[in-house]
């Protein structure tokens, strides 16, 4: 499968361009990542970057979700993070100036702008608050995925999953059309790379979830029905 082009949105008028690391950023520096940047359209399951290639520039998700991944023993999928509209991804290896370590692939129909490397190079070099908001974007998201790492390690199989649940809905948010409905939709697969927790256990467990009035499954679909249940399955304190 091939990316699929789309229309240039200028950055000054993205939805986006107001919050995180672009807050800092001046008319200029704006004006110089349009002169360069693609904006290209994913199809659900489409690599956005590979594990292993060397960064090209920053990625910004216009309008979608993406899951990153590494590559474990004998081949196999585990999902480190991930992320909504409006995040930035690949930012990490390019500051750090190494190969990429991890893959992100497109959960669903995703819409992503590739800003240049030399333009971003720039705007770093020029621009100090930009540089920081990067940094301070790093830090934010590897505490998150080092207390996610600590927190379900302690924890049995069924506390992981009904933490990650939460973790989900506080990061996806709901479905607009459907109160109780995941903003994000996962395989069993991905649920179980995601917790570390066997594929055939996730099944059991969403199986056990439901029969118990917590929550209510609709294929990849999942509706939570007693918020306070999961939050005291996951041993969390809100």
């Amino acid at each position: 499968m091939r990316k699929t082009k789309v229309s240039v949105v200028k950055c000054e008028e993205c939805e986006h361009v107001g919050h995180g690391a672009f807050c800092g950023l001046s008319h200029s520096d704006l004006a110089n990542f349009d002169q360069h940047k693609t904006c290209n359209y994913y199809k659900k399951g489409q690599v956005i970057f590979h594990e292993g290639t060397r960064p090209i520039g920053l990625f910004c998700i216009r309008s979608g979700q993406v899951k990153i991944c590494r590559t474990g023993l004998e081949g196999k999928e585990q999902i480190v993070r991930l992320a909504k509209s409006g995040s930035i991804i690949g930012y990490r290896s390019f500051l750090a100036e190494e190969l990429y370590s991890a893959s992100a692939i497109a959960i669903e129909g995703t819409t992503i702008c590739c800003i240049d490397r030399d333009d971003l190079n720039k705007a770093l070099a020029s621009n100090p608050l930009f540089y920081k908001n990067l940094v301070k974007l790093m830090s934010f998201d590897l505490r998150k995925s080092e207390d996610l790492v600590f927190g379900l390690a302690q924890k049995s199989a069924r506390e992981r999953l009904a933490e990650v649940l939460l973790l989900l809905k506080e990061e996806f948010g709901i479905d607009p059309l459907d109160s109780a409905k995941l903003g994000v939709q996962l395989s069993r697969q991905e649920l179980s790379t995601y917790t570390g927790v066997a594929t055939e256990t996730i099944i059991r467990l969403l199986s056990e979830f439901k029969q118990e009035g917590w929550v209510d499954l609709q294929g990849r679909q999942i509706r939570i029905l007693n918020y306070k249940a999961l939050v005291d399955e996951a041993n969390l304190a809100f």
